[in-house]
């Protein structure tokens, strides 16, 4: 796997991957979530990837993850359709529209923009 960055940055090894894989799948199994607010900000500081390629990664490593966790949540306990097909609906939509802009946004501004949605999701949670 090649990282793109400064030179003094290496390419991930497989265990640091595994680890972080761990670490994000433990929170999105414990919490509901793990991409956005682990992968992402992982990939983009520590492995160097431009902010479009750590949200892209994210969110592939969250399809097995999700199906997973769904997987489990419904043996122990019933699901709310009747919430999250509509949701789903929006979200996928959505989802395809807002990641064709990102990909024409500058990684910096992107950046910034994650950046303070994480902010404000900790403040919210912090004061509720």
């Amino acid at each position: 796997m090649s990282v793109v960055g400064p030179a003094s940055r290496k390419t991930p090894s497989v265990r640091g991957l595994l680890l972080l894989g761990g670490f994000g799948g433990m929170l999105s199994g414990f919490f509901g979530v793990g991409g956005g607010v682990v992968f992402v900000p992982v990939l983009a500081t520590v492995f160097v990837l431009r902010q479009q390629e750590a949200q892209g990664t994210s969110l592939t490593i969250i399809i097995p993850t999700a199906l997973l966790g769904l997987i489990t949540y419904s043996l122990h306990q019933p699901l709310r359709w009747n919430i999250a097909l509509p949701m789903m609906i929006g979200a996928v939509i959505f989802a395809y529209m807002s990641a064709s802009l990102a990909a024409r946004v500058p990684a910096t501004l992107l950046k910034t923009l994650f950046f303070i949605l994480i902010l404000l999701t900790a403040v919210r949670l912090f004061f509720s």
